[in-house]
């Protein structure tokens, strides 16, 4: 008998639970309060929702749904409760499913509980690379089915032994009906491939992956949702060879939290992700620290991470020390594909023998003030966010009034609202390309009412990948707005740091060029012009050298010369005294991070005067910000600070990553409103 106070009143709660996934251990958690409430009743699954029926006294009732709305493994959407008088038989069991389907979560970094069975010489699981348990491990990445079923997933082939079936069939217990779970004795094993050998057994193979790294090599991971190459963070030859695969920074793999607030200083609400069961790469400054200069050179900002499985507890407690990591262009989960592209790279592949189901990337999150998390990459933990299940619409929507309608949508802001859309390219309805757009927009249509001015690209959208083709598109067929053109005496250091040939080929182009309007290329330009970056290794690689040259005391920077200018019933942006600023302030031996400064105090400037006219006549208030642009965490959070000191509400996307991800919530919001509008 679980129930106690049998003389006391006694209430039954009927409990309904929206929004929980599959593979949390929600219905243990749920079994293991129920007994330490002493409750009675009840958990099962029907037609996709969690129902409890618990009854005891009304104190263990009350306590029983003050600790499920508090404790909960995992934030259901709702919880419904209706308290009536009555008993359910003694004892509480967990039922079987009646219909329906929940999503099956991401997977889970490693627990405390599993992390001391680990470090637990006793514990038959001491020193075991797959340990797990209903609250942490694997989960989205092995599901090979709909339901959360080991036969649904990648362990189906691994034989529970007699231990781990006792602790599987255990509602009691924290594995019980945990899918993954395993030990030495019938769940997977490492194996590691250097030159032409292969070891199998676990500790040989960890030891000749940690040695590998130890030496200065470059070490292939088989880890949760794909492979991923790391190298010791402070060996230069190492880190080049990480960068000849992928240009793109790589992110640290810290030993502790500890470390990584020592080595680059982190605050509270770092530290908060850092530690978090979506275990994601937190975007931290490096301004204060030399880090940045090694792994991330002229960026501003390191990715960090903390061991998230127990594999990766291992390998940094091994080693002790910072690891560089990347994942390339996407993850790879199949062990050909990994021996044929990364054995090319790495000196030896540590690896296992279960299957990875589904690419999962790590994603990539920031901590702004305020206690935002601002997704920058969807990943595990968050993944791209959708708007239920997908209108029917087919109507186009454009990508700039969905970016802004995307931020709309997330913060519930209703109808009309003025957008601010920095991006890179996209078309636009006029035969140009868009990305610099100020809209008046609502969730169904929208009117342009700003924009930047139109600069060619020369040689197409190829040209984003290199600053310098866009700096000198920007000189030679910037659109002509009546104002004064740049002074050739001061482009003249600019241009001579081209090849003859490059400027000849722009300056043929340009006429026939395509055009556009956007922010994305005016900072990729800029890049150039203040001699930052030339050539991109990946896209936006320009933006973001420029962005990482501002200092800390550069905030103050004033804003260069800018213009406004009405053209066809908008207000136009005219870069060229920008330009004719920036150039003069380098000529003048300005720091080039001073002037970076003041091209953002720029860009600010411009957008509240764009939209402090259109707020004037139509008394909106609301800004809603969208565009890879903002990306850009300084001119994000100054832009925003700016718009509210003028009073606006001004909103920025969070749940949703820069780029496609926020492109295609922006869309399903429009086409959902579509509908609705049409069925009205």
């Amino acid at each position: 008998m679980v129930g106690s106070g049998a003389g006391a009143h006694r209430l039954r709660a009927d409990i309904e639970i929206s929004g929980v996934p599959q593979g949390v251990g929600f219905h243990p958690y749920v079994y293991r309060l129920a007994r330490a409430c002493r409750v009675d009743g009840d958990v099962s699954n029907v037609d996709g929702n969690v129902l409890i029926r618990a009854s005891g006294t009304r104190s263990a009732v009350e306590e029983f749904l003050f600790r499920l709305s508090r404790q909960s493994p995992a934030t259901p959407v709702s919880i419904r409760s209706r308290l009536v008088d009555g008993e359910l038989p003694q004892g509480f069991t967990i039922g079987l499913d009646h219909g329906g389907r929940r999503e099956v979560s991401d997977d889970r970094a490693v627990c405390e509980a599993c992390l001391a069975d680990l470090w637990d010489p006793y514990d038959r699981r001491f020193g075991y690379p797959f340990t797990n348990c209903a609250d942490c491990g694997p989960r989205a990445s092995i599901l090979t089915g709909v339901d959360w079923d080991r036969r649904n997933t990648t362990m189906e082939s691994f034989r529970l032994c007699s231990g781990c079936a006792a602790e599987h069939a255990d509602p009691s217990g924290r594995r019980y009906h945990a899918e993954p779970v395993g030990c030495p004795k019938c769940g997977p094993r490492l194996t590691w491939t250097a030159r032409a050998s292969t070891v199998e057994k676990a500790a040989p193979a960890l030891d000749g992956a940690v040695a590998a790294l130890d030496d200065g090599g470059v070490v292939a991971v088989k880890s949760v949702g794909g492979y991923r190459l790391f190298a010791d963070a402070a060996d230069i030859g190492a880190l080049a060879r990480l960068r000849d695969f992928d240009p793109r920074p790589p992110a640290l793999l810290m030993p502790d939290v500890d470390t990584a607030d020592a080595l680059i200083g982190i605050t509270d609400g770092e530290r908060a992700l850092l530690q978090g069961t979506d275990a994601p790469i937190v975007l931290v400054s490096t301004v204060h620290s030399a880090v940045g200069d090694v792994i991330a050179p002229g960026v501003g900002e390191v990715g960090v991470q903390l061991p998230h499985t127990p594999l990766l507890h291992l390998i940094a407690a091994a080693l002790d020390r910072p690891l560089a990591f990347i994942t390339g262009p996407r993850p790879i989960t199949d062990d050909d594909e990994a021996a044929s592209v990364l054995g090319l790279v790495a000196d030896g592949i540590l690896a296992h023998d279960q299957r990875i189901a589904m690419a999962v990337d790590d994603a990539v999150v920031r901590a702004d003030p305020g206690g935002v998390t601002r997704l920058q990459r969807a990943g595990r933990g968050h993944r791209p966010r959708v708007n239920g299940q997908r209108p029917t619409g087919t109507e186009p929507v454009q990508r700039h009034h969905a970016q802004v309608v995307a931020t709309a949508a997330e913060h519930d802001v209703p109808g009309p609202f003025l957008g601010v859309a920095y991006d890179a390219l996209g078309p636009g309805g006029d035969g140009t390309y868009w990305g610099g757009e100020v809209l008046l927009a609502g969730y169904t249509d929208f009117m342009r009412v700003g924009r930047f001015a139109h600069a060619p690209l020369p040689g197409g959208e190829a040209a984003l990948d290199h600053p310098a083709r866009l700096a000198l598109g920007y000189l030679f067929g910037l659109e002509s707005l009546g104002g004064q053109a740049i002074d050739p005496e001061l482009t003249a250091p600019l241009l001579a740091r081209f090849e003859p040939s490059l400027i000849a080929e722009v300056r043929r182009s340009v006429d026939g060029s395509s055009r556009a309007s956007s922010a994305g290329m005016l900072c990729e330009a800029m890049a150039a012009v203040l001699g930052v970056h030339d050539v991109n290794s990946y896209r936006g690689e320009g933006s973001r050298l420029l962005a990482g040259t501002v200092g800390p005391d550069d905030g103050d920077a004033p804003a260069l010369p800018w213009r406004l200018v009405r053209r066809d019933g908008l207000w136009v942006y005219d870069p060229a005294p920008t330009i004719t600023g920036a150039l003069t302030a380098l000529a003048e031996r300005v720091p080039v991070g001073r002037i970076a400064a003041a091209f953002e105090s720029t860009l600010i400037e411009v957008t509240l005067a764009m939209i402090a006219d259109v707020a004037r006549r139509t008394m909106i208030q609301a800004v809603c910000l969208g565009g890879s642009v903002f990306g850009h965490r300084r001119l994000a959070l100054r832009m925003l600070d700016a718009l509210t000191e003028q009073g606006f509400g001004a909103f920025l996307n969070s749940a949703t990553a820069p780029g496609q991800d926020t492109v295609d919530y922006g869309r399903d919001a429009v086409a959902d409103a579509r509908d609705r509008r049409e069925r009205r």
